[in-house]
């Protein structure tokens, strides 16, 4: 099976709407797509359906997203 890489951005604050940006065959080319905090990439399979309606992401991430550590230091997230 072939894996792909969606890019959306957040359209609302609650998460709920978003918007399509894009799909790549590489993680790389969906992380140059993203242009700040409100896009995030996940992967999907190719030819692969999701027919159980809202389903848990856990690869999608935001990749300009930061998490504040214990020092106060500020590191982005990231997946390499």
């Amino acid at each position: 099976m072939k894996r792909l890489w969606i890019v959306g951005k957040i359209n609302s604050e609650n998460h709920k709407e978003w918007e399509f940006v894009g799909v790549f065959d590489k993680k790389e080319k969906a992380l140059k797509a993203c242009k700040d905090d409100k896009y995030f990439v996940g992967p999907v399979m190719l030819n692969e359906s999701c027919d159980n309606g809202t389903i848990s992401w856990p690869e999608a991430y935001y990749p300009f997203r930061y998490y504040e550590l214990a020092n106060g230091l500020k590191v982005p997230i990231s997946r390499g």
